[in-house]
């Protein structure tokens, strides 16, 4: 039996940052990531496909399980911001949270991120928003 250094259980977002960490901080180190699910090129969902017209329960679930968890059939988008998508400000400084932000996102466009981004700041979309009295949240998003 092979022996790892290091095992993590779960392939989802962040056993994969985790185990990136470990390769770049600690490249004599083995590292194995454990996931019940399948690989991403042999999730299949028949309810998402149209092949079924309930959730038939599989095991695994081919969209919560696998490699990526459920964000690997997201669309993608990564958020700048720390004014909504979660908890983190509440335990740690904002700009903490930004550094983080930003650190995650240099990782993801060294393996492949688009470049651009986008924002609602100064938008059209954000004036007529506010005509309908209804406040839009300002983030940059990489998409």
């Amino acid at each position: 039996m092979k022996k790892y250094d290091v095992a993590i259980i779960g392939g989802g977002p962040a056993a994969i940052y985790a185990g990136w960490e470990f390769m770049v901080k600690y490249p004599d180190l083995s590292v194995l990531i454990v996931e019940e699910g399948h690989p991403v090129d042999k999730r299949f969902c028949p309810l998402a496909a149209g092949k079924a017209d309930h959730c038939l329960r599989c095991v695994p679930c081919a969209i919560m399980r696998g490699f990526g968890g459920a964000g690997a059939f997201s669309d993608g988008k990564y958020n700048f911001t720390t004014e909504f998508g979660g908890w983190l400000p509440d335990y740690l400084p904002k700009k903490t949270v930004m550094d983080l932000i930003d650190y995650v996102d240099s990782i993801n466009c060294s393996n492949g991120a688009p470049g651009e981004t986008y924002t609602t700041k100064n938008s059209s979309i954000r004036r007529l928003a506010l005509g309908c009295d209804l406040h839009l949240l300002n983030g940059k998003v990489r998409h």
